[in-house]
């Protein structure tokens, strides 16, 4: 059963090539030799510090978890993407379940009109593996250009739409 102030969303955010973790969400105000410039910044649970670059989500950071104990034995990138992905080393041809697709998979939709899950910018690690497809992601390749075949419904004005695509510029 759902108790109060259960979870109900996933975002997982994986950035390759993304910002440094020492830089953005795991300072080391202690450690000057591995600090750098940045500034830590208490957040609203204790004992966590992040970057003086994110002040909202140090505000919000008591609603999130933050994993910072990851490790592989897997001698490159790839590798230890997928298992950290799937869970799973990879093995031959077998395709493993993306996290995504496990928690649609035993949470189901919140809405069945949507999407479970959306990948955006990837969709080489993300993907149903041994099950059915409803339990993909909807994979959007290239955020600039959106979902291909998508149309604006009309009920929404070509204006009014157009404003909402220049906002996620932001």
């Amino acid at each position: 059963p759902q108790r109060a102030g259960a979870p109900t969303r996933v975002i997982y955010v994986l950035m390759r090539g993304g910002m440094s973790y020492i830089d953005t969400l795991d300072p080391q105000p202690d450690r000057p030799e591995i600090q750098g410039p940045v500034k830590s910044l208490a957040t609203r649970v204790d004992g966590i510090l992040l970057s003086e670059y994110l002040p909202a989500l140090a505000k919000r950071m008591h609603h999130g978890c933050l994993i910072r104990s990851m490790t592989s034995t897997a001698g490159d990138h790839q590798l230890a993407t997928y298992s950290l992905l799937t869970s799973y080393a990879k093995r031959g041809t077998i395709e493993h379940p993306h996290i995504g697709s496990w928690v649609s998979r035993l949470c189901g939709r919140i809405n069945p009109s949507l999407p479970a899950f959306v990948s955006i910018g990837t969709s080489r690690d993300v993907g149903n593996g041994f099950f059915e497809a409803k339990y993909g992601s909807l994979s959007i390749g290239d955020p600039e250009h959106g979902l291909s075949h998508a149309k604006r419904l009309d009920i929404t004005e070509a204006k009014d739409f157009d404003k909402r695509i220049e906002l996620r510029k932001w």
